[in-house]
């Protein structure tokens, strides 16, 4: 209870809900909520590099694309398959222990950041 941790953008526009603690090579969940996308697509990106320490193990509903910029990782949805409110679920493994900076970003939106701490 103590892990779960939530993170609202500045603008408000992007909701992730995650897990402050984890462990390598344990499964750790994270929820990413988009507020009412305008278009039939939507693009969120994971950045500062944390799927350089963290890998995805599930993710639902499937984009329509995956790709790579850097060392982020942009994935884009379409609004129907989102549900209503337009949720993106992960399930995700450290790779390593330490410190692992995290934002998300949809858009022109301004990114949610959070860090998560890994333990061995």
């Amino acid at each position: 209870m103590l892990s779960n941790g939530s993170v609202v953008s500045p603008d408000g526009a992007i909701q992730v809900e995650y897990e402050r603690f984890g462990r390598v090579q344990s499964n750790i969940d994270m929820t990413i909520r988009i507020k009412s996308p305008t278009a039939e697509r939507f693009s969120v990106t994971l950045g500062q590099g944390a799927l350089d320490n963290l890998q995805i193990q599930t993710l639902q509903p499937q984009p329509l694309e995956a790709i790579t910029l850097g060392s982020d990782l942009r994935l884009i949805f379409s609004s129907r398959d989102t549900g209503p409110d337009h949720a993106i679920w992960l399930g995700l493994q450290p790779r390593g222990p330490g410190r692992i900076a995290v934002s998300v970003s949809s858009g022109d939106h301004p990114p949610a950041r959070f860090t998560q701490w890994i333990y061995p």
